[in-house]
């Protein structure tokens, strides 16, 4: 989970399916940080393809994340 500072109090990131990197927890984060890497869900999941879910809150209320995202061609692998 991220808790939004300045700017983005108030809203709140959860993600599912990520190991996160060594030492995170508990930090402050800034855009562009490594946070962690997304697990391998066809170990458990046979036949699933990998991913990260996540959700954004603001104020308690779900908010479509896809503001928040990169253009596709533009996002780091």
């Amino acid at each position: 989970m991220i808790e939004g500072l300045g700017r983005y109090e108030g809203y709140i990131v959860k993600l599912f399916y990520v190991d996160p990197t060594k030492g995170i927890v508990g930090k402050t984060v800034k855009q562009g940080e490594l946070i962690g890497t997304a697990q391998d869900l066809t170990i458990k999941y046979p036949g699933i393809t990998n991913h990260i879910h996540f959700e954004i809150t603001f104020k308690g209320n779900q908010i479509d994340p896809s503001r928040f995202l990169e253009q596709e061609e533009s996002c780091k692998l």
